[in-house]
């Protein structure tokens, strides 16, 4: 199956789909694992003093996440929950997966990763504040992912 780039650039619905086919695991759980991972991201690159974006601080924040994680991370609670998976250790070589496969995708295409965080990252107030705003911007970012992945098809 080839994954194709909507207007040549990356979404995350494309980049879930490439996931779920290079690790094998369910499309569904593939979808929720880098959805999650994604947000937390988001959110780390928006309360970091260093700046928002930029591919050097996303890989920055995978590989802190990936050496951070552990069955008690409550980004592996996260996973568990929204996945339905009841086996954290399952859930926590899910994240490994796909942290490493963002990381790769970076490699390959760092424009398309910084774009995708660029896109909620960009409405995150310039002065750098990670006040509660920075939280309802994500689900706000995200949710219309969501909402295209889940809603109708007809458009």
């Amino acid at each position: 199956m080839t994954i194709y780039y909507i207007d040549g650039s990356l979404n995350v619905e494309n980049l879930a789909n490439m996931f779920a086919q290079k690790s094998g695991i369910n499309p569904s759980i593939a979808t929720t694992i880098i959805t999650v991972v994604m947000q937390y991201v988001t959110q780390q690159l928006a309360a970091s003093p260093k700046g928002k974006g930029g591919i050097g601080n996303i890989t920055s924040v995978l590989s802190n996440l990936s050496a951070d994680l552990k069955g008690d991370h409550p980004l592996v609670k996260e996973v568990q929950e929204k996945a339905n998976l009841q086996d954290s250790q399952q859930a926590t070589q899910y994240i490994h997966k796909a942290v490493d496969f963002v990381k790769e995708e970076a490699g390959h295409n760092p424009q398309g990763i910084e774009s995708l965080f660029g896109d909620v990252l960009g409405g995150v107030s310039s002065a750098g504040s990670a006040g509660p705003e920075v939280g309802e911007q994500v689900k706000k970012g995200f949710g219309g992912f969501l909402k295209g992945l889940f809603g109708s098809k007809n458009k």
